[in-house]
């Protein structure tokens, strides 16, 4: 959640000042998103709910990162649409939300376990 967070608030800082060291802390989130699934994949590898669970939020992950490179896509001055960035701004939010709920299921389910 910390990386994909992070990637959110240097995509803000890019699209409002168009300075590219914004885009650091997204270019980075992939990388630390995916040592997160290596060890997380670990960790659940004897629980089918939990790797079920994990598997459901790496997919919504992948839609968020589309949804950051539309977003980066349509608030470029060259390629710039109102409508379409809107749309992907807020689906954006919706997947994060969507995250946000799954992962709070999971911890759920670890304190219960």
């Amino acid at each position: 959640m910390s990386a994909i967070k992070d990637a959110e608030t240097g995509q803000r800082g890019f699209m409002i000042t168009r300075n590219h060291r914004f885009l650091a802390p997204y270019l980075f989130s992939r990388d630390k998103v995916n040592t997160s699934f290596i060890a997380l994949k670990k960790l659940t590898a004897d629980n089918p709910v939990q790797k079920q669970n994990l598997e459901k939020i790496y997919k919504l992950i992948i839609k968020r990162y589309v949804s950051f490179e539309n977003c980066l896509k349509y608030s470029d001055p060259e390629t710039y649409d109102k409508r379409k960035l809107d749309n992907h701004m807020f689906g954006g939010r919706i997947l994060m939300d969507n995250i946000r709920f799954k992962v709070d299921e999971m911890n759920d389910i670890e304190k219960n376990f």
